[in-house]
């Protein structure tokens, strides 16, 4: 009815209005903060300890301490780590380096090699040849030396709890669970050894390079509950992005694309998404018939600067990447997003789904681009360490942090926390311990390389409304020209 039509516009005014009321609450807030960068001396890799053999690799692996701390990033020294997993149906009947080389990224065919000469992979327990043929219900395993890629040295702060729920505002660039480079560097990691807490059950993904909320069990049958209320869409979730250009406000949509549409004051997308490349883990609008499943997304422009639009952003699903590829698929793809606002998608980044080049040209591409997040640099390490070097001399040559920052650091005064070469642990057969020696260094990846401009604000459900502090770039006065 037309009665009921202007209650739900008035009761969605009201929503919005309450959102914008809660950014100026939490910018003021989050304005308090004061961001603090931890610098240390540069890593001296010319004195470490060797291990010959992973047969101790259980108790390298409890080599203390796990961290040290320099340049405003948490850092891992290396350890032993045994990969463990079943076989899986995609994976039956085929070789066993086949499906290492397929699905693990990273991993080159030198690499498997020397690790099957060294018995580090297994089957079942007992070594494994590199033409195996995968069967039902086996056991593979695979000890590798452990090299971690850095991430924002962030507090991980306590939004709520109670009983039941911890609620944590999630900095960027870390992974809730261990994946891919990242394994200690991961908030369930972090959460249990430093924050010493257990049994705690994620109820949502956050994708890494995503900060906010963040809502955790702390039993199994509350966090089934929650996830539940997720997967049945009771809970409205609110993010905010900062765009490329001006978004269009949605009286001013005009587009023959089905996939685009206006719903009330929003804009919506409802490209299916499917997997682009697994391997990369990178997500793209596809048809049914590719593999996309269904997926909505609205969105609202809330300011714009004269460069970029800050939106908000409402999923309806929860793929991964959503709300990234979505924006993308829109023609204003996140300013700073290092995978899905770049030229490698095309003429238009990837607009409308067009991209400009073959699927197969597009994929190689992506993974020159996915490389370049290793941050490997070529640089002599003598240049760090040689004490007759004029210190400005060294300076500039090592990578520079941005003169942007715009997350809260934690201060870390301790020099204990710094990096300490007795706790180095080196393995002549590793991969990255050979780059090292061949004085290869991994660059420290600059602060704007680790933060995204995609914010989980607001999630609210029947009898609760969480809300994180707002991150700098919120705000539209902050200079975010260094990180685009």
């Amino acid at each position: 009815s037309i009665f009921g039509s202007q209650l739900l516009c008035l009761a969605r005014l009201h929503r919005h209005l309450s959102f914008k009321a809660y950014l100026k609450l939490t910018a003021s807030r989050s304005a308090c903060m004061a961001a603090t960068v931890a610098t240390a001396d540069t890593t001296d890799f010319s004195v470490v300890t060797t291990v010959d053999n992973a047969a101790n690799a259980s108790e390298e692996s409890n080599i203390k301490p796990q961290f040290y701390f320099e340049n405003g990033l948490r850092k891992v020294y290396p350890y032993y780590f045994v990969y463990s997993t079943y076989t899986k149906r995609r994976w039956l009947g085929k070789k066993l380096k086949e499906v290492l080389l397929d699905e693990y990224r990273g991993t080159t065919e030198e690499a498997l090699i020397r690790d099957f000469q060294l018995k580090r992979i297994t089957i079942n327990g007992e070594p494994a040849a590199e033409g195996h043929v995968l069967d039902h219900n086996e056991h593979i395993q695979r000890t590798v030396h452990r090299h971690e890629l850095p991430v924002l040295d962030a507090p991980v702060d306590i939004v709520h709890e109670d009983s039941e729920v911890l609620v944590v505002n999630k900095p960027p660039g870390l992974p809730i669970h261990p994946c891919g480079r990242f394994n200690r560097n991961s908030l369930s990691y972090l959460l249990e050894c430093e924050h010493k807490r257990t049994g705690l059950h994620i109820v949502h993904r956050l994708d890494r390079m995503t900060s906010g909320v963040l809502i955790i069990g702390k039993s199994s049958q509350r966090a089934s509950t929650l996830s539940g209320l997720v997967r049945d869409r009771a809970v409205q979730k609110w993010y905010l992005a900062r765009v490329e250009g001006r978004f269009p406000e949605a009286a001013e949509l005009g587009t023959e694309d089905d996939l685009i549409s206006r719903e009330d004051d929003a804009i919506v997308c409802s490209g299916s998404l499917g997997h682009l490349s697994r391997k990369l883990g990178l997500q793209a609008v596809l048809t049914e018939a590719e593999g996309g499943k269904p997926s909505k997304s609205l969105f609202r422009r809330l300011s714009y600067n004269g460069r970029t639009s800050l939106v908000e952003c409402q999923p309806l699903t929860g793929r991964t990447h959503q709300l990234r590829v979505h924006l993308q698929y829109l023609g204003f793809p996140i300013a700073n997003d290092p995978l899905y606002n770049s030229e490698v998608w095309g003429p238009e980044k990837g607009r409308g789904g067009r991209f400009g080049k073959p699927k197969e040209q597009l994929l190689a591409d992506l993974m020159r681009l996915h490389d370049s997040d290793n941050f490997l640099l070529s640089l002599r390490t003598k240049d760090f360490l040689d004490d007759d070097k004029d210190s400005a001399d060294v300076a500039a040559k090592r990578p520079r942090l941005s003169d942007a920052v715009c997350y809260r650091l934690v201060d870390r005064p301790n020099p204990d926390q710094r990096y300490n070469c007795q706790h180095w642990r080196s393995d002549p057969h590793c991969e990255d311990c050979i780059q090292i020696q061949q004085n290869r260094l991994y660059r420290d990846p600059r602060h704007n390389e680790l933060v995204l401009f995609l914010h989980a604000a607001r999630y609210r459900g029947p009898d609760f409304d969480y809300c994180a502090p707002l991150p700098d770039w919120a705000d539209d006065y902050f200079d975010c020209s260094s990180f685009v």
